[in-house]
């Protein structure tokens, strides 16, 4: 999600088919007026043509939808701090809430559900949970926003650098992974973002 969206160009099905089986074959027929092609090869010709145009016409994709981002609506808001309560539930006391304040606090949450395995990889909605909060670090401490972007395929929570159109999908960062088998240290995969962040942010200038 990465993030740009590339939008595939194609010409209309049929007249690019039609061009493709016409041309050649009329081409071949002159050829063989001449004698130097048989019938038997025009035919042969004929068929290979206008398999490679069926082919072409199943191969050629609509144009991709484009993306819509906005800023968050009330609801957004409020989907998203659902989420956020899903980790913030794991929470012990007064001292770890206050230490969930910072990035660095809220990454240490996310440690240790993952150490601990709080969450099975079958849990995708809870995994996605602690996405939110990663995505949460990137504001907080990145200077990104909340955004929403929508598609074809639905609509999606990211994180935005302002008045770009950088956009990360925090959302399954983490849950991939984990579904995947993988050992994930969200602490490297906070360095790694913040890396590519600042990267761009000295682009931009």
């Amino acid at each position: 999600m990465r993030y740009l969206l590339a939008t595939m160009r194609c010409s209309e099905p049929g007249r690019s088919v039609a061009v493709a089986i016409l041309r050649p074959v009329r081409r071949v027929a002159e050829l063989g007026s001449l004698g130097g092609i048989t019938r038997m090869a025009i035919r042969t010709l004929r068929t290979t043509l206008l398999i490679m145009g069926l082919l072409s016409l199943f191969g050629c994709s609509k144009p991709a939808a484009p993306q819509k981002v906005s800023l968050p609506s009330i609801a957004d808001l409020e989907w998203l701090a659902t989420q956020r309560a899903v980790v913030e539930k794991y929470l012990g006391d007064d001292d770890a809430r206050t230490k969930y304040t910072k990035p660095a606090g809220k990454l240490g949450l996310l440690r240790a559900l993952l150490t601990q395995k709080v969450f099975k990889p079958t849990q995708t909605y809870e995994l996605q949970c602690m996405g939110i909060v990663l995505g949460d670090t990137f504001v907080q401490e990145l200077g990104m926003e909340w955004v929403t972007v929508e598609d074809e395929h639905g609509t999606d929570p990211a994180v935005r650098l302002p008045n770009t159109s950088n956009i990360i999908f925090p959302l399954t960062m983490i849950s991939k992974r984990v579904e995947r088998g993988e050992d994930v240290d969200v602490f490297d995969l906070f360095n790694g973002v913040a890396d590519q962040i600042e990267q761009l942010k000295h682009k931009t200038k």
